[in-house]
């Protein structure tokens, strides 16, 4: 969206993201890959998960 649009303040920040991994798996949002409750993201640690964001 942001690279459709310019607009570069829809993005998010990996401090925000680090915010939803951590709601998330309060939340008992499950990892697609392993099927289990945890901060990955598609079976990617949360630093490199949040080194792209």
């Amino acid at each position: 969206m942001a690279a459709r649009t310019g607009d570069r303040s829809i993005l998010h920040t990996p401090e925000a993201e680090r915010r939803l991994l951590v709601v998330m798996t309060a939340e008992g949002l499950t990892n697609s890959t392993h099927g289990v409750i945890e901060d990955h993201v598609d079976g990617i640690e949360p630093a490199t998960h949040l080194a792209v964001a």
